[in-house]
């Protein structure tokens, strides 16, 4: 039987490619992160920016993705992650 596709999955398989992605990659070039540094990403989704700053900031840096969507953090925790030291996604709650 053929798992059905979730609105997580397909975020991951369509929108990360097209939008997410190289937005993540434009991020990195701007923000220039360098080893060691601590990188929080607010509505991680999928978590292409953690992803994707997890091994420049290495294993003397943090990564921490939070998002209110257990779906979207199932899919994120799911996929490989380059190694940083600390690297994390968490659920966040709906409250400021």
């Amino acid at each position: 039987m053929t798992k059905t596709a979730t609105p997580a999955d397909l975020y991951e398989r369509y929108l990360v490619p097209a939008l997410y992605g190289p937005a993540a990659q434009e991020l990195k070039r701007v923000a220039q992160p360098e080893c060691g540094d601590r990188v929080l990403d607010v509505a991680c989704g999928t978590g292409v920016i953690p992803r994707t700053f997890a091994p420049i900031v290495g294993r003397s840096g943090e990564v921490t993705g939070l998002d209110v969507s257990p779906p979207m953090l199932a899919v994120a925790r799911s996929i490989p992650s380059p190694t940083a030291r600390r690297s994390r996604l968490l659920k966040a709650t709906r409250r400021a």
